[in-house]
């Protein structure tokens, strides 16, 4: 309530380097807002190389998040873009979560998480980090029904872009 003064004109958003262990369901009150917002990415991807530089500059906080409205609706979101997506509950259900708020969402894109040359040459064990980003035409079809489920308005296309 405090931020949507000063949000509520904004179009289109970009997280960028979300931790890869945060809740990103919190990212609701920007929806919340931000009502004429049309585009919503974010980037989940920790960077070691980064975090190792900066541990003295930053300090991670845990900060919890009410739920958002169950029965809030958003009218203007077409698109919502997810850079280091995985098939686990934090992310499917949040895009089943976004998908039931912006009733007018025409595009879901979800990519896999991005691996950074530098982190992989210093952290050479993050190259066999496993993922649960789908890899079969099967798992996709699959986390599309589960993510369009629970929607009354028709589905948005959903893209896994690898």
């Amino acid at each position: 309530k405090v931020l949507a003064p000063v949000l509520a004109e904004l179009r289109f958003v970009n997280l960028d380097h979300l931790p890869e262990d945060c809740d990103i369901s919190w990212t609701m009150f920007l929806l919340e807002s931000a009502p004429y917002l049309e585009e919503l990415c974010i980037t989940v991807w920790d960077h070691k190389c980064r975090s190792e530089s900066q541990k003295s500059f930053s300090k991670k906080m845990d900060v919890k998040w009410g739920p958002s409205d169950p029965h809030f609706r958003h009218k203007n979101l077409g698109r919502l873009i997810i850079h280091g997506f995985q098939s686990d509950g934090n992310f499917t259900g949040y895009v089943r979560r976004v998908i039931q708020a912006a009733v007018n969402i025409r595009e879901v894109s979800l990519h896999d998480r991005k691996v950074c040359q530098w982190c992989v040459e210093k952290f050479p064990h993050l190259r066999f980090r496993p993922s649960s980003y789908p890899r079969t035409r099967e798992d996709a079809d699959l986390l599309r029904k589960k993510m369009t489920a629970e929607t009354a308005t028709a589905s948005p296309d959903i893209h896994f872009c690898s």
